[in-house]
C-alpha cells in the first residue's frame, strides 16, 4: 500500500523538504476529485485548488482526465481552471490551452488505423463512437467536439453531454480520430475476439472502463505524455 502524504504533525522538516520543490500538482477527477460522473467538487476541493492557484507560479494545480472536454466544463468554472494551467483530457489524447481550449498537445489515431478498427468493431457486431476535436477559428468561438456512432444500438448523447451522430458507412479518408470506443460485454466471447484483434494493430492502445466499453487511444497516448506536455509548457 502508498505511503500517507507527510504532515507537519507527524513528520520532521528533513521529510518534508522534498514537497518544498513540487510546482505542479495534477489530479485525476473521477473517482478521486469527484464520484464517477458526478458534476459536483466538494467546498474542501475547491478551496484548495483557489489556494494553490491563487499562489500563481509558485505551485499550479490542474487535471488529467478521461472525459471529453465537454464533459468537464462545469467542473473547470468550480475549480477556477478555465484560465490558468492547461488541462489533460481523453486520457492524454489531448492537452488543451487554458482559455481558449486550442490543442498544445494532441494525438490522433491515422485513418487507415481507424478504418480497421471500425472493421473489426462492426464484424463484431459492437457498437462503435469515434471522437473528434477539432480547436476553434479564433478565440471568439469554442473549439468543436463530435461523436459519430456505428453499430447497433448507442445512447443519443455519451456520457460526456455529447451528441451521437448517427453513421452507417465508413467517414471521409481523412477522417482521423482522438479516440474511440467499442461497446461490448466484459468476458463475453465478442469482448475477447475483439480485443485480440485489436492487439494486432499497430498504432494504438487499449484499456477499458467498466464492463462495457473498450477504449482505443493513440499509441503512447496516456496521462504520463499529457502531464510532460504541460510540465514543459510550465517551464
Amino acid at each position: 500500500m502508498p505511503d500517507s502524504l507527510p504532515t507537519w504533525e507527524r513528520h520532521d522538516l528533513q521529510t518534508l523538504k522534498q514537497f518544498a520543490r513540487i510546482r505542479l500538482i495534477v489530479a485525476d477527477l473521477d473517482g478521486t476529485l469527484v464520484q464517477p460522473l458526478d458534476d459536483h467538487v466538494s467546498q474542501t476541493i475547491r478551496e484548495l485548488a483557489d489556494r494553490l492557484n491563487s499562489r500563481g507560479r509558485d505551485v499550479r494545480f490542474t487535471i488529467a482526465t478521461g472525459r471529453a472536454l465537454s464533459g468537464v466544463r462545469s467542473l473547470l468554472n468550480q475549480l477556477n481552471l478555465c484560465s490558468t494551467t492547461p488541462i489533460a483530457l481523453y486520457n492524454g489524447s489531448l492537452v488543451v490551452k487554458p482559455r481558449s481550449m486550442i490543442p498544445m498537445h494532441i494525438q490522433t489515431i491515422e485513418p487507415q488505423v481507424f478504418k480497421n478498427i471500425l472493421e473489426i468493431g462492426l464484424s463484431e457486431k459492437d457498437s462503435l463512437i469515434a471522437y473528434e476535436y477539432r480547436a476553434p477559428a479564433n478565440l471568439l468561438n469554442l473549439p468543436t467536439e463530435s461523436a459519430f456512432g456505428w453499430g447497433r444500438t448507442f445512447p443519443p448523447k455519451d456520457i460526456n453531454g455529447i451528441s451521437i451522430i448517427p453513421s452507417s458507412g465508413p467517414m471521409d479518408a481523412a477522417f482521423s480520430p482522438i479516440a474511440v470506443l467499442i461497446q461490448s460485454e466484459r468476458g463475453s466471447a465478442s469482448w475477447n475476439t475483439t480485443l485480440a484483434a485489436l492487439g494486432k494493430i499497430s498504432g494504438i492502445s487499449t484499456t477499458s472502463s467498466s464492463s462495457r466499453f473498450i477504449e482505443i487511444r493513440p499509441k503512447n497516448s496516456n496521462k504520463a505524455t499529457a502531464l510532460q506536455a504541460i510540465a514543459n509548457s510550465l517551464g
